[in-house]
């Protein structure tokens, strides 16, 4: 295939960074037509590490809160937790302008309220609010997956508190919400996750 041409082309270069990309398409490939989410833990997991030795902020961003994503998914919420907030930890030291932290702190927002933590999961959500008043032709399952998260909080929480949380969140910085981000709640009665039906690669967040 095109994808293994391309991988054994870096192999034979010893291009680290050509060899992370083809692993990251191919974790999408399992994740996506064969929704097989193991599988695609392993190929972020290489291409983190290729990141990693190349001081690849963006691709190790982007690698981490993939992978905070899917163990998010498999169960593993605590694990997903310390993921997202590994790639927000990079996000505010080398990347604080780049385009997934919007998704990370979403994702924390969705693992607190795995966690049972509904109140911290009401303000990560509306810190990143912008997020739910895009209206897209094809919209992301994991966008969905959010707007279902926030519906079933506000149900939870009753209008009133759900407002109220949602203002405060809104009202937070980005350097606010960072450091709300990365505190670690204590874990209480975790909730059943509704696992998106399906998701679409997205690769263009790697370019520098």
């Amino acid at each position: 295939t095109l994808l293994e041409e391309a991988l054994a082309g870096a192999l034979e270069a010893e291009d680290k960074k050509a060899m992370a990309h083809p692993h990251i398409t191919m974790g999408d490939i399992f994740f996506v037509q064969e929704r097989d989410i193991p599988r695609a833990v392993k190929e972020y997991e290489i291409s983190l590490a290729q990141f990693r030795e190349l001081h690849n902020s963006l691709g190790m961003i982007y690698s981490l809160s993939t992978l905070g994503e899917y163990h998010h998914l498999l169960g593993d919420h605590v694990y997903g937790q310390q993921l997202y907030q590994e790639a927000l930890v990079v996000v505010r030291d080398f990347a604080p302008n780049s385009n997934p932290y919007e998704f990370i702190i979403a994702g924390l927002g969705s693992v607190a309220r795995a966690l049972g933590n509904p109140e911290r999961a009401v303000r990560l959500f509306s810190a990143v609010s912008k997020l739910f008043t895009i209206n897209f032709a094809n919209e992301h399952p994991l966008d969905t997956h959010f707007r279902q998260d926030v519906a079933a909080l506000r149900d939870q929480l009753g209008e009133a508190t759900f407002s109220r949380l949602w203002a405060a969140g809104e009202a937070m910085t980005r350097e606010q919400t960072i450091a709300f981000g990365l505190q670690t709640e204590p874990v209480s009665q975790p909730t059943q996750l509704v696992q998106p039906n399906e998701t679409q690669p997205a690769t263009d967040a790697l370019t520098e």
